[in-house]
């Protein structure tokens, strides 16, 4: 039979023969028209490769392999069940290596070491990589693209499809599932499941342990009742992906002490089979098998982050900077009162449902992009959303090394990794510290991509490092190494591939509709590029990377700060004002400047390397800039607005959560006002509040300032306001957890300011002078000390003290 299948999930049994132990692989798939597959395949062994040493060919080191008895430990045979020999590239240079199959994939390393004592060999290569990955390389099978499988049908009573796959075809353009999504969240209160909230387009659903009156509550008497519910609601939905917010380090870690607890199990997979944490980096991660379950915490961490404002990664804030929504306002003192005293029910239901909302309002942006890296790295959808930006990239490299016959290198060793990071630090992107004040119609600029095209310009690779045989090389200015121009080096040809696809894409998209699928799929498919590409030169200075060299990171810093440079020199004799310049991006200032950027850029471009282009990003017409405290201007702080009045903001307290409301909103209203170049006006709203807070007009909820517990109260060594809150709280009968936020407010009355930290709750006053002191006027100072005014000022004690730049 010929199936299309798109696989979603992959692991491996081992099973006993009548030849011994043997392994089969198990695809989880799903076709184009939504049935759920199964597909088993045996006969794909596991192997390594043999290195020849100087003085033997590689048939020496073949018959030896052949001829002798390797053992284990325990004295079990370890012979391999085929070798041969195969021409592959180490680097640019061709070889000849002995490939060295094994039984199972436990057999690898263990007969590698065997291997690799032969006086024959003088190393192994590509014994470390996942046997599933290793089968999805050497098939061409990228997880969530379709491709037809052939083979025998076999009987499934869990799967609609089920084929013994005898050829795999990757080659035909198929359609690909729809799949469905499902998003959920726990409340755990005294240390129980009380509600798990499902959202989705099918399903908008609370389970509760206790009556709850409204319609998407479904009440159940026990919290088992509600573990058994929540099982069947994940089987019955027939859900593809599972989506939540920390899901591996929470929602799944309690899940599975409270099933335990029951006596039940987990039997969360297609299949049926119970949920088991797999390990990868630092996460421990909630593996459903057939399904993926894709947090969405470590993606945001490792990926989405460095593109956020926000210095807070918990669910409040980071949907509040993408989506523009937030969590309702309830803490989680609040909520467990109402469940102990059985009152405002409905309201903590909607506040359970409102969290797996906004995981899946989330979702809809990330997983499209999760799945494309999937495609793109080879990596299923479970492992790319929870892998860093280093890894993906290595992933990536196997994948592409592979398909040019090249021997991955392996990776380092603890001691290696140490070596490499005594070698010091290497210095990164240029940075133009700009003058303090308020200028007018500023332009910005930004190099498309710069590392990437750097490392494409001046073809700078690992393996065309400092090359003797060679043509023509590139020797950076100051360095003793160079590299070799002769042909196009594997990591510039990845990236030039990569780069040219994703322009290729945005092209496609100024033709489509903002709202169509295919506009999603293709938005998500450059941004998937756009990370790839971004992520190369960062991973070549990485100490555990196994494609590790510090020149070519250097170099492709040195010369990102060269290309910087020459553009500013340019700005300067055009007479442009140079306001800022940061890494890959300047910002100029003139009045005639959004005329003549056509002019500039062409200047800038002309001089440039082919596929180097600076790019126009955008025009303002106000920008401020602050300073450090020492007067020099501060580095990635300022904001901007355009013509439509829209504010960009950086580096300031408005986009951090540990930074109290009233702060927050009186500094992006000041902002606002400064902007439209209404300074006194910005210094009167912060004397308006500081009146308020005064009179105690402030409500209680715009002064918490919130602050993640990141491990037991007890624990900590310095007393900091948050912990000092949650320990009144603990003391007073409430459980609060690691990882738990608190929101804590500073009362009024004796001690210092920790001792008067109170979570919202037990707050029955507030400290005016501290919040004056503390939030409120620093906030303001950020800004207005630009313009002369001093903290002294702003309390109506003093004067202005003189202004920067104005305008």
């Amino acid at each position: 039979m010929k199936v299309e299948a798109s696989v979603v999930d992959i692991d491996y049994r081992t099973y006993e023969s009548g030849e011994g132990e043997e392994v089969e692989l198990r695809l989880f798939a799903k076709s184009p028209k939504g049935k759920n597959i199964l597909a088993v395949e045996r006969g794909f062994d596991p192997y390594f490769y043999a290195l020849v040493d100087e003085g033997f060919t590689a048939e020496d080191v073949k018959d030896r392999i052949v001829s002798e008895e390797f053992q284990d430990d325990n004295g079990d045979s370890l012979n391999p069940v085929d070798v041969e020999t195969v021409e592959r590239k180490k680097g640019t240079e061709p070889v000849k290596a002995v490939k060295v199959y094994t039984a199972v994939p436990a057999s690898v390393p263990k007969l590698k070491h065997e291997v690799y004592d032969l006086e024959e060999v003088t190393g192994c290569r590509e014994f470390n990589i996942p046997f599933y990955k290793r089968y999805m390389i050497d098939k061409q099978i990228l997880p969530t693209q379709t491709v037809e499988l052939k083979g025998e049908e076999l009987k499934s009573e869990d799967f609609d499809v089920k084929i013994d796959v005898e050829d795999t075809n990757t080659d035909l353009e198929l359609a690909e599932p729809d799949f469905t999504s499902v998003s959920f969240d726990l409340e755990v209160i005294d240390d129980k499941v009380v509600m798990a909230s499902f959202y989705g387009e099918s399903v908008k659903k609370v389970i509760s342990s206790k009556d709850v009156d409204k319609d998407f509550v479904e009440s159940v008497d026990s919290e088992k009742v509600l573990l058994q519910r929540l099982i069947e609601l994940v089987q019955e939905l027939d859900v593809d992906v599972l989506t939540g917010y920390n899901t591996d380090e929470f929602d799944f870690q309690i899940l599975r002490e409270r099933v335990e607890e029951h006596g039940m199990e987990l039997s969360l997979g297609r299949d049926g089979e119970r949920m088991k944490f797999n390990r990868r980096g630092r996460f421990s991660g909630a593996r459903l098998k057939g399904r993926m379950h894709l947090d969405l915490y470590p993606f945001v961490e490792h990926v989405v982050s460095p593109g956020l404002e926000s210095e807070r990664l918990d669910l409040d804030s980071v949907s509040e900077e993408m989506l523009g929504d937030n969590k309702d306002d309830v803490s989680f003192e609040e909520m467990k009162k109402w469940w102990r005293n059985e009152e405002n029910l409905e309201e903590l239901a909607s506040y359970a449902l409102k969290d797996s909302e906004l995981a899946f309002k989330l979702s809809n942006e990330m997983v499209p992009q999760i799945l494309e890296l999937s495609k793109i790295t080879g990596l299923i959808p479970f492992d790319a959303c929870r892998l860093t930006y280093g890894q993906l990239t290595e992933n990536f490299l196997l994948k592409e090394a592979a398909k040019k016959n090249m021997l991955s290198p392996n990776r380092p060793t603890r001691n290696t990794q140490r070596r490499r990071q005594n070698q010091g630090a290497y210095e990164g992107g240029f940075v133009y510290t700009p003058e303090s004040g308020l200028y007018d119609d500023i332009s910005v600029f930004d190099f498309r991509s710069l590392y990437p095209t750097v490392m494409v310009a001046h073809n700078i690779s690992p393996e065309t490092l400092n090359l003797e045989d060679c043509d023509e090389t590139f020797r950076p200015e100051g360095f003793d190494f160079s590299f070799c121009q002769d042909s196009q080096g594997f990591f510039p040809e990845l990236i030039q591939g990569l780069v040219e696809s994703r322009y290729e894409l945005k092209d496609k998209m100024k033709k489509l509709n903002k709202d169509s699928m295919e506009y999603e799929r293709i938005y998500s498919r450059q941004q998937a590029q756009k990370v790839l590409a971004n992520s190369f030169y960062g991973y070549l200075g990485y100490n555990g990377a196994r494609w590790y060299s510090k020149e070519c990171a250097q170099a492709t810093t040195f010369m990102g700060r060269k290309y910087i440079e020459d553009t500013i020199e340019t700005a300067r004799e055009m007479g442009f004002e140079i306001v800022y310049g940061d890494t890959d991006s300047v910002f100029l200032s003139g009045d005639d400047i959004e005329e003549r950027k056509d002019e500039f850029l062409k200047k800038v471009n002309s001089d440039l390397p082919e596929f180097m282009e600076l790019e126009f990003e955008g025009f303002f017409r106000t920008g401020l800039f602050t300073s450090k405290d020492s007067g020099e201007g501060a580095k990635k702080k300022y904001a901007l607005m355009d013509r439509g009045g829209d504010m960009k903001i950086t580096g300031f307290e408005q986009v951090r959560r540990d930074w109290s409301s009233v702060a927050k909103d009186t500094q992006r209203r000041v902002l606002q006002k400064v902007l439209n170049k209404k300074v006194e006006e910005a210094a009167e709203i912060v004397k308006e509040t500081i009146k308020s807070l005064k009179n105690q007009e402030v409500d209680v909820e715009k002064l918490r300032i919130f602050t993640t517990l990141t491990k037991p109260p007890e624990e900590y060594e310095s007393t900091s306001p948050h912990v000092e809150a949650a320990k009144k709280a603990i003391e007073r009968g409430e459980e609060i957890e690691p990882e738990t936020t608190i929101g804590y407010v500073i009362t009024r009355g004796s001690g210092n300011i920790s001792a008067r930290a109170e979570t919202a709750e037990f707050a029955d006053s507030y400290d005016p002078d501290y919040y004056i002191s503390n939030q409120v006027i620093p906030a303001a100072v950020r800004v207005l000390k630009v313009f002369g005014y001093t903290e002294a000022q702003l309390k109506g004690k003093g004067k202005q003290s003189g202004l920067d730049r104005f305008g």
